[in-house]
């Protein structure tokens, strides 16, 4: 009903937060300054790579957007859900490996509290190629999306967008 108020309303409390978030602090408010590290075995953490290593992961983001205009009040949902995954191809001699970075499915419901039928899309069902608003969705699934160079440290080194 006021997708332009939410955006404003949304992006001015954005800025507000980071306005506050880099605002310098008084003496008072300083944190105090941290105890020296004791001297004493050190440990080094490392990633393993091996090459055909696929790891996968899941996201949800959940968000909730209330608006009020003119005694209006309009309440919106989504909810995304992700599995991503990097594949390892290539292990080099430093330890160092090149990721390729995979979006492999999207779930995603929004209600705009209408009292409508929430609006849905699953990747994974074969009725999706036929959403035409969710075209741009299904262009980025199964594709590689960036190529990365990363360190053992999990550094990474080199970052390699990929056209879709």
């Amino acid at each position: 009903m006021f997708p332009r108020l939410s955006v404003v309303l949304c992006c001015g409390i954005g800025w507000l937060a980071g306005a506050l978030a880099l605002a310098p602090l008084s003496a008072e408010d300083a944190p105090a300054p941290a105890p020296a590290a004791k001297a004493g075995p050190g440990y080094s953490l490392a990633y393993k790579f091996q090459a055909g290593e696929i790891v996968r992961y899941e996201t949800v983001q959940n968000s909730k957007f209330v608006s009020q205009f003119q005694g209006l009040v309009e309440t919106a949902t989504n909810k995304t859900e992700t599995r991503k995954a990097y594949r390892v191809t290539k292990v080099n001699e430093d330890g160092s490996a090149n990721l390729e970075l995979v979006i492999e499915w999207v779930r995603m419901k929004a209600d705009f509290g209408s009292g409508g039928v929430p609006t849905e899309f699953d990747s994974k069902d074969p009725g999706a190629k036929s959403q035409a608003k969710f075209k741009d969705v299904l262009r980025n699934v199964g594709k590689p999306q960036a190529r990365l160079l990363v360190a053992a440290s999990g550094k990474v080194l080199k970052v390699q967008e990929m056209e879709l």
